[in-house]
């Protein structure tokens, strides 16, 4: 039902650049009806408790890890062949019904970029298909995604995978998801890498989570940035170069 606290600056520095395009980030990616965990379930009470630990000095701190580990598994139900497909039909919905109530109109075929962090960029992928079904042209921007070779990946006319050179928790996407491996040609993912559609982009010394981490604020990059500067930096990088956006930043620096 909210931002962690540590992603609200990187929507607020995101917010406060981007422009010639809207950003739309009030979805949770991990229920099918857009339902927070503390709202609306049997076991609201007790997600809430695990949501209050994690900002708290207690031993129960550690118990917070469970949402966490309990999104990895809604990853795994999205990259599912048998169950994938409905729930990633659902999430589009979502999504699209997100898109319409900010103004978009589907006749008038505007790009929509899906940007999706971690396990969220697999959802992301999934998504695709069935939003490019709607004659949306479709693009996907994996923060640190741990992804599978989703079919949704064909109907994708970009994919950019951002990822931090010392970030291991994203480098588990080929072992989660074999087919990645180079030996299956065919695959969504491989036939993106063939066609150039898939861009690897490294951006410097960042770790998945935590100090170092892509929304961390310490310790200084090398060149003097925060981490979540040369996040943020990068992504707005991507939608400048690819033309679906603007940097008001540098808009104001000209």
């Amino acid at each position: 039902d909210q931002l962690p606290a540590i992603e609200v600056p990187m929507i607020e520095r995101l917010a406060g650049r981007i422009g010639g395009t809207q950003l739309i980030w009030q979805i949770y990616p991990y229920s099918v009806a857009n339902t927070a965990l503390t709202q609306g379930r049997r076991l609201s009470r007790f997600w809430q408790a695990l949501a209050r630990w994690k900002f708290e000095k207690t031993r129960l701190r550690a118990l917070a890890f469970l949402i966490n580990l309990r999104n990895a598994f809604q990853m795994f139900v999205s990259s599912d062949r048998r169950y994938g497909p409905v729930f990633n039909l659902a999430i589009a919905e979502q999504i699209a019904a997100a898109l319409i109530r900010n103004g978009y109109a589907p006749e008038h075929r505007r790009p929509v970029t899906l940007l999706g962090w971690s396990g969220g960029a697999q959802i992301a992928a999934g998504t695709a298909w069935y939003l490019a079904a709607l004659g949306m042209p479709v693009r996907v921007l994996s923060m640190a995604g741990i992804m599978s070779a989703d079919p949704g990946l064909d109907r994708a006319e970009q994919i950019w995978h951002l990822r931090g050179d010392t970030d291991r928790v994203q480098g588990l996407g080929p072992l989660f998801f074999a087919r990645r491996w180079p030996v299956f040609g065919s695959s969504p993912w491989n036939r993106a890498r063939r066609d150039g559609r898939l861009q690897i982009i490294k951006i410097g010394p960042l770790k998945h989570a935590g100090k170092g981490g892509y929304f961390a604020s310490a310790p200084l990059l090398p060149d003097g940035r925060e981490p979540r500067q040369a996040t943020a930096d990068q992504i707005v990088q991507v939608l400048v170069d690819a033309g679906l956006a603007t940097d008001r930043r540098q808009n104001k620096m000209l």
